[in-house]
């Protein structure tokens, strides 16, 4: 192989590897407005409920090491909030993904609008092995502990379940628990 074939590889990898975090963002906000959707039509006939909104815009954070910039998926029922911050490293000074991730990011949860969230879980998004697709999965989120660490070793995937219970910490009926963090 000549430069020029190593070349192209790369860049074919590279547009392979954007699209499958522009789609692993898509799939997470797909999953905010079915809630959305679902929330608002099940309560629009009932009195003194307020509707579930959502918001979406760039957002650019730290996680670790690493500086990524990406997405900011909010949803917010009253003055409880739900954040999703998703992004990559964009410049190798940006650092890098560990764990052989495509993206990384946090969930957190506020009980008031004028408070930063406090982080629940993280994510990291992965490269199928079988499939050319990607899928999200939770991690731990201890700023205090080894990032790396605790990324190589979750293996619990992002589902249904951990939106209701993310639901579930907007709408007050989840207690102080979190039932989505491995």
């Amino acid at each position: 192989m000549n430069l020029n074939d190593h070349l192209a590889d790369f860049l074919a990898l590279r547009q392979a590897n954007e699209l499958l975090r522009q789609k692993g963002i898509e799939a997470i906000l797909n999953s905010l407005s079915g809630i959305l959707a679902s929330f608002n039509e099940e309560n629009s006939n009932q009195p003194g409920q307020n509707p579930l909104l959502m918001a979406r815009q760039e957002w650019q954070f730290t996680l670790g090491q690493s500086t990524l910039l990406g997405e900011r998926l909010g949803l917010r029922l009253d003055f409880r909030t739900i954040v999703f911050e998703i992004g990559w490293p964009r410049l190798p000074e940006h650092g890098h993904v560990p764990g052989g991730g495509l993206a990384r990011g946090r969930v957190g949860f506020s009980q008031n609008l004028m408070l930063e969230p406090r982080p629940v879980t993280g994510l990291i998004l992965r490269k199928d092995r079988a499939a050319p697709s990607a899928r999200w999965y939770l991690t731990h989120h201890d700023p205090g502990q080894d990032h790396r660490g605790s990324i190589a070793a979750s293996e619990v995937e992002l589902t249904d379940s951990h939106f209701a219970g993310f639901l579930s910490l907007l709408t007050g009926s989840a207690g102080n628990s979190i039932p989505f963090s491995n």
